[in-house]
């Protein structure tokens, strides 16, 4: 992802978790980069040695297009991915087992992919944001589970941050008023 931003390519982490036959997955992590001349986000996972997903238009597909494909177990003849084998890159089918192996394991119906945001700083130390990154800045998650607690919460934190600060905000001003009305 350093190596792609650096030349130009904005390039974005994906992380994916979710639960397997009962056990907690510990996640995996991806990337997707903006193809420009396309307008459009393109799966790329560099550890898995698989990267730029293409349906028979030309389109790149991104996560989410693979997440689906995969939940309905549809495995276009028209898709093709670029396959890095002995330091060369083929480009095999889709629909072949080779093909779809990896979104066969991560992209399963109770996966969430977590998209992390840039943080902002405002007028907060970075010490202070880094360690409470999750109430100031909660990453864009996506899930079809029933139940997407993490994220509610994380969501509840922020907001009520906001107003905390807010509240506080105002309560500090009328104070400072008070005071100096005073003197």
């Amino acid at each position: 992802m350093f190596f792609a931003n650096v030349a130009g390519v904005p390039t974005r982490r994906v992380s994916v978790g979710g639960v397997f036959e009962g056990i907690s997955l510990s996640g995996h992590d991806f990337a997707e980069s903006f193809i420009k001349e396309k307008g459009q986000w393109a799966y790329v996972d560099i550890i898995s040695n698989r990267l730029l997903f293409v349906n028979k238009n030309g389109d790149y597909l991104n996560t989410l297009d693979l997440f689906f494909m995969n939940l309905k177990k549809i495995y276009p003849e028209g898709v093709t991915v670029s396959l890095g084998e002995k330091g060369r890159f083929s480009k095999i089918s889709y629909s072949s087992p080779v093909g779809h192996q990896c979104a066969a394991y991560y992209f399963r119906r109770d996966a969430t992919f977590e998209y992390p945001v840039k943080r902002e700083r405002f007028f907060l130390s970075k010490e202070f944001t880094d360690k409470y990154y999750y109430l100031f800045s909660p990453d864009f998650a996506y899930s079809l589970r029933a139940s997407n607690a993490m994220l509610y919460w994380k969501l509840i934190f922020f907001y009520g941050e906001i107003i905390f600060i807010g509240a506080w905000s105002v309560l500090a001003a009328i104070f400072m008023i008070k005071f100096f009305k005073k003197s």
